[in-house]
């Protein structure tokens, strides 16, 4: 039977193993061998070499698991960011051999692994100057001045390109999962520094054979995109996006914290243009000035988003920007059924106290209890998330029956 090689082992193989073609193989076999372990599945399987990362289930706790594995056997510092970018066994296989060949900071090609090397790399390692945004942001995070560290990002937001609605939309949907069932689901990942589409990829997992599942992600949060001009031209490019992913099926939206603040708003421009969702699910979206909201990005999800080395320029600006399009922003009476789904529990803040507790969503509105905090309800109870939202949908699709 064939064993996972990790460490020293793997290590001694890549080194003996030519570059190119010979160790790209050989970096792809391992990855998949590792990535199969990673998400559970029994010794001996592999994720297959083109399959999508994130729809075989990784999210970002995953991914910096499958970065670390990396760094050990090659001793290459590679960001956390790098399974979410190269999002399979051959395309991170081909870019791992590329850093390689080339010799990352510290480590010369091929070289063993150094204990410098292999160490986590925290945000404190990073090339990042005293009075760099990240670090005056984490400062007023850390005095307890959320407001501070808010105003600070949305001012640098505005110094960030933009896009209009003459420009093509810059990002495409992103599938998670497949299947026969119907509605689809399309999901609106949040708008702090931790967006993406791997928030759902625990969530999309009881949807896997069995309902497409795409994401829509937020324009901005990657180097070298621009945000866009004003919230009409998000609306716009997101509602367009949908019925793309939809392709002409019936679809749910579903929009994740801040993202529900998006989401709402593609609803209400479908529904203008006479092409309107069969409902809206919004996964513990507060109101834009909600009591709490605030801390809870400052405080835990800046933690999260440090163990995620999801913390940096282009994602706090982006951060900023659609915090500064939605600072007005309210949700008008929507024609389309809405579920609220909150958690039991409220955030326990690294900082002590606890945040995000009654949290009421303005308006007729089905209302959903699931268990863990604003943030565990899509990691370790995402599965239950999923089964509530599923319930959720056939609720939805029983009122749309009935409207007709």
């Amino acid at each position: 039977m064939n064993r996972p090689v990790h460490g020293t082992r793997a290590a001694e193989r890549l080194r003996s193993s030519a570059p190119g073609a010979e160790r790209r193989a050989l970096l792809a076999d391992l990855i998949g061998e590792r990535a199969a372990e990673i998400l559970g599945h029994p010794t001996g399987h592999r994720v297959a070499a083109d399959r999508d990362f994130l729809e075989a289930g990784f999210d970002s706790l995953t991914a910096v698991e499958l970065r670390n594995h990396l760094r050990e056997v090659t001793g290459l510092r590679l960001p956390a960011t790098v399974v979410l970018t190269h999002r399979s066994p051959k395309a991170l296989a081909a870019h791992v051999d590329t850093e390689m060949g080339a010799g990352a900071p510290g480590t010369s090609a091929g070289a063993a692994p150094s204990e410098t090397a292999v160490g986590p790399v925290g945000l404190a390692d990073r090339d990042e100057t005293v009075d760099g945004l990240v670090a005056r942001f984490r400062s007023a995070c850390w005095d307890g001045r959320p407001e501070e560290a808010i105003a600070l990002v949305r001012a640098e937001s505005r110094a960030r390109a933009v896009f209009t609605g003459d420009d093509t939309w810059p990002v495409e949907p992103v599938p998670l999962a497949t299947g026969p069932e119907q509605p689809v689901l399309i999901c609106l990942p949040s708008l702090v520094m931790t967006s993406g589409a791997q928030e759902f990829a625990r969530f999309a997992a009881r949807s896997r054979g069995r309902r497409r599942v795409q994401v829509l992600p937020a324009p901005g949060f990657v180097d070298g995109e621009r945000l866009p001009a004003d919230r009409a031209v998000l609306t716009d490019g997101q509602a367009d996006a949908a019925l793309r992913a939809a392709d002409g099926a019936p679809f749910v939206l579903v929009g994740r914290s801040s993202g529900g603040w998006a989401a709402h708003e593609v609803a209400e421009e479908l529904h203008r243009r006479g092409r309107p969702p069969q409902g809206l699910v919004l996964l513990d979206t507060p109101l834009p000035d909600e009591p709490g909201m605030l801390p809870i990005v400052t405080d835990a999800v800046t933690a999260r988003a440090g163990e995620f080395e999801l913390l940096d320029e282009a994602r706090l600006t982006a951060m900023g920007g659609y915090l500064d399009l939605f600072a007005d922003w309210r949700p008008r009476t929507l024609p389309v059924p809405t579920v609220q789904v909150r958690p039991q529990a409220p955030v326990r803040a690294v900082s002590g106290g606890e945040l995000g507790a009654g949290w009421r969503w303005p308006g007729e509105h089905i209302r959903v209890e699931v268990p863990g905090d604003h943030l565990t309800m899509l990691e370790g109870h995402a599965g239950t998330t999923a089964e509530a939202v599923e319930s959720a949908v056939a609720q939805i699709v029983a009122v749309s029956m009935t409207n007709r």
